[in-house]
């Protein structure tokens, strides 16, 4: 770069630069923030901080209790709660009708967790996020590299002790300091959105099993529930093709009457389902987390509670180090985060794979298998309350 082009270059330096304002970006940021770290927060696109009150897809995400609590140390759960529900009970439900009930109660629990729309999840932390005086949020950003603890951008140069890299599965930060994946693919295709129904959902989340891909069912509010429906690939893609009402007639007939007469209230979203984790969860001054560093089929709702798990983890290493005086970008505390965090991804993303096979496959005894498993769990006190405990559990 000439001395011209240096002379113009604008330069930004905070404690910590997140790349990605998606919910883990954002709910990191506010964290950080109120632990005292100057943050600079960067997205590529240009995310709305404003909700205006209806649901306009069917994109939810179901947290766990742990993962609920980071929220309200955002301090914006009063903001959200009004439009999330919670979910008391787990009903898994085969074809023929059978179904195993898994109560939050079994475990001392009123409820796993809460159903949380993405749309206010994201307006509402990105709005609490524009009011930190110490966190610099930039939209639109171009990036054009990330290396030791600089992220350049087309007119600008952010220096920190740490970059943080949540900007998801297809990640400019992994992808430029050569971080490699495992990957999956499924051939798989979830369809979401919301329907109302006839029938109360008395707060339980139903889990359909079919050949292919399970059919979700997660409570709202006002008689309404989001639909995660997993398809084989070309399958879900004859039925994007579909008019609404013939669509909502084949989702009547799948649902099992379970929740009654169903109407669906807003658009179709799809995306192809696979997963991946990061052969590494750090580089130079540059830590990964979210699904930069791990991604999941919807299959046992752990994504964005693996997340939080994730954050939760960075942030009190990040406290501690400066407490301590420590170089917060130090490889020995980044790889202090990795080892604490390696067990989990890895556990979910094996356990979650193993999940979705045994759901989709066409095979009779791995059918039986799964059949029969789930039975069994339920009727055993003992081996039921530890599944449902590891399924909620923050390690």
């Amino acid at each position: 770069m000439n001395v011209a082009a240096m002379a113009k270059e604008k330069r930004v330096k905070s404690d910590i630069i997140i790349v990605g304002a998606g919910a883990v970006g954002l709910v990191a940021a506010l964290l950080l923030a109120k632990q005292g770290f100057s943050i600079s927060l960067l997205e590529q696109g240009d995310p709305k901080d404003y909700f205006k009150g209806d649901l306009v897809d069917g994109h939810t995400t179901a947290l766990m209790n742990n993962s609920l609590s980071l929220l309200k140390r955002c301090d914006v759960w009063d903001e959200i709660e009004p439009y999330t529900q919670p979910m008391d009970v787990l009903r898994i439900k085969e074809q023929d009708g059978a179904f195993e009930d898994f109560k939050a109660s079994d475990i001392g629990k009123k409820t796993f967790g809460r159903n949380v729309p993405q749309t206010p999840l994201r307006a509402f932390l990105l709005k609490k996020v524009k009011q930190q005086k110490n966190i610099t949020y930039v939209p639109n950003v171009e990036l054009s590299d990330v290396d030791s603890g600089i992220v350049q951008s087309l007119k600008t140069t952010y220096e920190a002790s740490l970059v943080i890299a949540a900007d998801g599965r297809k990640s400019f930060c992994r992808q430029a300091t050569d971080v490699e994946t495992i990957d999956r693919s499924y051939n798989q295709t979830a369809l979401t959105f919301l329907v109302e129904h006839s029938l109360p959902h008395d707060n339980t989340s139903t889990e359909i099993h079919k050949i292919g891909g399970p059919l979700t069912f997660v409570p709202l509010p006002h008689n309404k529930s989001s639909v995660v429906w997993v398809h084989k690939a070309e399958e879900a893609e004859a039925l994007l093709k579909l008019r609404k009402q013939e669509l909502q007639q084949h989702l009547q007939d799948q649902s099992l009457g379970i929740l009654g007469d169903l109407t669906i209230r807003t658009g179709v979203l799809s995306w192809p389902l696979n997963a991946l984790y990061a052969k590494k969860l750090y580089a130079h001054r540059l830590v990964l987390i979210g699904e930069t560093a791990h991604g999941y089929s919807p299959v046992g709702a752990q994504g964005l509670n693996v997340s939080m798990r994730d954050i939760d983890a960075l942030v009190d290493i990040l406290v501690e180090a400066r407490y301590l005086g420590q170089d917060i970008g130090s490889e020995i505390l980044l790889a202090r985060y990795a080892r604490n965090r390696k067990p989990d991804m890895l556990k979910r993303f094996y356990g979650v794979d193993g999940l979705n096979f045994l759901i989709r496959t066409e095979n009779n005894v791995a059918q039986s298998i799964r059949e029969k498993g789930i039975k069994l769990i339920s009727q055993i006190k003992p081996l039921k309350r530890f599944f449902m405990r590891q399924g909620m559990s923050s390690k």
